[in-house]
């Protein structure tokens, strides 16, 4: 994977893009207001996007401010949504690991989360990275559960399992 450029993001004009969105949203329960569909123009508009050869990558470096949750009032969460500039479906876990540390940074650790569907947001295979960060010193908040017994890393397939050579960047 090539490394990461930032770009401006490409949007038609305001007018016409919620025009397209009020169509496309026509089923989406509840539907979004004019208003929301401007404030979401805006907030697209001055997104921080990142592209390389493969992926195109939006970075919210503060997504509560966007309407997204917070565990605390002195965490932020950085949101990364991430799809294939061809639009196929991503599935690698090693891709969606590498632009975290590329973008964010390796000490910072990341959750993709399967909500309660009243809360599921499945437009496009567009996948979501929400990284935990302390507002004052800027530093990873560890999430508090998964493995804590070091780092494991087959770089071969081992006891049945497939698994392709690490590359080490």
């Amino acid at each position: 994977m090539k490394p990461f450029s930032k770009v401006q993001p490409d949007m038609p004009p305001m007018k016409d893009w919620v025009a397209d969105m009020m169509k496309a949203m026509q089923k989406v329960k509840p539907r979004p207001t004019r208003k929301q569909l401007i404030n979401s123009y805006y907030a697209a508009k001055n997104d921080d996007i990142r592209v390389n050869d493969i992926y195109q990558v939006a970075i919210d470096w503060d997504s509560e401010k966007n309407g997204a949750l917070s565990p605390d009032p002195s965490i932020k969460v950085i949101h990364l949504s991430i799809k294939r500039k061809d639009k196929e479906p991503i599935m690698d876990y090693r891709d969606l690991m590498d632009i975290k540390d590329a973008l964010v940074g390796s000490e910072f650790e990341a959750l993709m989360i399967y909500p309660a569907r009243f809360r599921e947001h499945d437009m496009a295979n567009q996948y979501h990275l929400w990284i935990p960060v302390n507002r004052e010193t800027e530093e990873g908040v560890g999430i508090p559960f998964g493995w804590n017994n070091g780092r494991k890393v087959f770089d071969e397939s081992q006891a049945g399992a497939t698994q392709r050579p690490f590359k080490e960047e």
